[in-house]
Order: structure tokens, then C-alpha cells, then sequence
């Protein structure tokens, strides 16, 4: 359940596009290094 974890620890953050957009898409993005 890793990934239910750092999703609701990055909601309450205001890091929306944390999870969504850089952990989601990190694979195919070379921005997860950013």
C-alpha cells in the first residue's frame, strides 16, 4: 500500500502534481530527478 501512502501524504501538502505528474509520469519524464 506504498502508493496510497505517499498519495495521501502528498494531497494534504498541496503537491497534486507531486504524485500525479511526477510519480505517475516519472518513468516516461526525466523531471523526477527536478
Amino acid at each position: 500500500d506504498g502508493c496510497v501512502m505517499f498519495k495521501l501524504t502528498a494531497k494534504p501538502l498541496g503537491n497534486e502534481n507531486f504524485h500525479k505528474g511526477k510519480f505517475w509520469d516519472y518513468p516516461d519524464q526525466t523531471s523526477a530527478e527536478s
